[in-house]
């Protein structure tokens, strides 16, 4: 009986050694029923033989198959998953908040250069004109996830504009020098 369970084993194990012995069986079976030349010599003793064969093939060739496009759906459910939760959306530089688009426009001035938010000084000003570090944290992380800046993964305090940012930050810029010149 081992050599049973053992048989299990690979014909299981090996998508390509079930569809042989599929095709194989498949085709003594088949051809035997029609008097093919082929399988003239076969004895008649071993056509039951063949024939168990052939459908514990064909069963483990169709597990085989389930579990293979199952393991690719999941794969393809695991990737859209990912892609979705990456996924950025057109940002209107009406819809950031005050804060953000203070921090834009400091990015725009530096155009492709890193800002360092350790430099933000909240000490020359009272508390309530100027916003707190913390509050500058979460307007950065708040831009990244909008796809706007890009966070250094070692130094959280350096941030720079990614493409994205940069058309954003333009608008942000011309439409605040507008109001200015006014």
């Amino acid at each position: 009986m081992d050599w049973i369970i053992e048989l299990y084993k690979q014909i299981s194990s090996s998508i390509k050694l079930a569809l042989a012995v599929l095709l194989t069986s498949g085709s003594i079976v088949f051809l035997k029923k029609i008097d093919y030349f082929l399988v003239q010599s076969i004895p008649k003793e071993w056509i039951g033989a063949i024939t168990i064969i052939f459908i514990f093939s064909s069963i483990f060739f169709f597990i085989s198959i389930v579990f293979l496009v199952g393991n690719f759906i999941i794969k393809i459910g695991k990737r859209t998953k990912y892609q979705i939760s990456n996924l950025t959306f057109p940002v209107n530089p009406k819809s950031l908040n005050k804060l953000e688009r203070l921090l834009m426009l400091i990015l725009a001035e530096l155009a492709d250069k890193s800002y360092n938010l350790s430099e933000w000084d909240t000490s020359s000003h009272s508390q309530n004109e100027i916003p707190s570090k913390l509050e500058i944290l979460a307007a950065s992380k708040s831009l990244s996830k909008k796809g706007l800046i890009d966070i250094n993964p070692f130094e959280e305090n350096l941030i720079s504009l990614t493409e994205k940012g940069r058309t954003i930050a333009l608008k942000i810029m011309i439409e605040w020098k507008k109001k200015n010149q006014k």
